[in-house]
């Protein structure tokens, strides 16, 4: 009973000790204190590299970064008629994504811990948004509510919706806290392949208890797109088990297709949030041909399309188009670059047998393409308290095929290092 107790305390030392794995849980429970620590992380990180006169890598994600905090800065002197103040936090948050993304980066000493511990405080994270949702709608079933100032510190008020009964726990808007549960539920699955893997039954109970309780809060927060996630991400997972069993549930799933389409959330009215994506998509078109240069900014793009339609929309509700009309060509350009580099690891860590057997590539494999899931019909990046776990994730990644020597081209040989 000791040792077990000793050997829990150890890893909440460690746990606590790793700045990146307890921002990560504090931006989840309390977002506001999470995004100031880390945007403090970041900003300190790029100080102390200037005054050693330290260089930046070069690399995608770099010119990633700087595109943005060059396009969000000219537009910043550039916008006519509105107030600077609007737009002076764009390139301080962007100051701040970058210094996060070289501090995790740059530290190859520590890669595994660290990732462990990122991946644990998404896996808490997730079930305390789950719980705390449940425990406020308790508090709501007797009249009672989490009061201001403290519902935006704990991420209650919502934003950018009516009162709903839909799942949205610590994350303002359901959309949020779906894709939060999506990172979530990505990690779960790859400790239950894991557990799988090397026979440890109790860690797999442990995981699939876990995964479940992330299923149910996907399906509550109403998001069609995440639903369809979670289901894509349970069929990798099953087919990193045991292909058959994906086999099989698989075809279960399109013979049953129209009875298991009465689970998809407000299936009622997806042909209106269709014509209201496209009347949105339009706009934003509009809004980037307006300032195809530089864009401008997510903060400012809300103004600008209620200049245009009388109506408030805070994003694009795409992802791409809203690189290209918040950030411009430069920064759009430079997203879709990123992209593709990316894509292109992606790829090689799927497909190659030396680097899919590397740790933690199933991690990988079932985190990263929610950012293009859920990017498509919609923009959870806009929040800052879902673009930084994001931010990390990527430099995680980027940093995993740093030290793995996974290159972008393939070397004389047709292999690869």
């Amino acid at each position: 009973m000791y040792p077990l107790i000793n050997k829990f305390k150890d890893k909440t030392i460690n746990w606590l000790k790793n700045p990146i794995a307890v921002g990560t849980f504090i931006i989840i429970a309390l977002p506001p204190l999470g995004v100031l620590w880390f945007i403090l992380v970041g900003l300190f990180t790029i100080i102390k590299r200037l005054f050693r006169g330290q260089r930046v890598p070069l690399n995608s994600s770099s010119y990633f970064y700087l595109a943005l905090i060059i396009s969000s800065t000219v537009a910043l002197i550039t916008l006519p008629h509105l107030s600077p103040y609007v737009y002076i936090p764009v390139p301080v948050l962007l100051l701040g994504y970058y210094g996060v993304y070289l501090n995790i980066f740059e530290d190859v000493q520590k890669k595994n811990q660290s990732f462990h511990f990122f991946g644990v405080s998404l896996v808490l994270g997730g079930l305390y948004l789950f719980f705390f949702d449940q425990f406020c709608n308790y508090l709501n079933d007797w009249g009672l509510k989490i009061p201001y100032p403290l519902d935006n510190l704990t991420g209650r008020a919502l934003l950018g919706i009516p009162p709903t009964a839909r799942l949205y726990g610590s994350a303002y808007n359901p959309n949020f806290a779906s894709y939060l549960l999506l990172l979530a539920i990505g990690i779960a699955l790859a400790y239950f392949i894991k557990a799988f893997k090397t026979k440890s039954w109790s860690a797999g109970l442990l995981s699939l208890i876990i995964i479940i309780i992330y299923w149910t809060g996907i399906l509550d927060t109403g998001s069609r797109s995440a639903v369809i996630t979670m289901f894509v991400l349970t069929e990798i997972a099953l087919l990193k088990i045991n292909w058959k069993v994906a086999l099989v549930t698989t075809a279960l799933v399109l013979i049953k297709f129209k009875t298991l389409l009465q689970f998809v959330p407000r299936k009622g009215i997806i042909d209106l949030s269709y014509t209201n994506r496209l009347f949105i998509w339009k706009n934003a078109l509009k809004i980037f041909w307006s300032h195809p240069i530089f864009g401008v900014t997510p903060a400012g793009f809300n103004i600008f399309y209620m200049q245009l339609t009388k109506k408030y929309v805070p994003h694009a509700h795409d992802i791409f188009l809203a690189f290209f009309s918040e950030y411009g060509l430069l920064g759009g350009g430079m997203f879709l670059a990123f992209s593709i580099v990316m894509a292109i690891y992606f790829v090689k860590m799927v497909i190659h047998p030396s680097i899919r057997s590397l740790s933690y590539s199933n991690a990988f494999l079932l985190t990263l393409p929610i950012i293009l899931f859920t990017g498509v019909l919609d923009h959870p990046l806009y929040s800052p308290q879902v673009a930084l776990p994001t931010v990390i994730l990527l430099a995680f990644f980027h940093r995993y095929v740093k030290v793995h020597h996974i290159p972008l081209r393939p070397t004389k040989d047709g292999k690869l290092d």
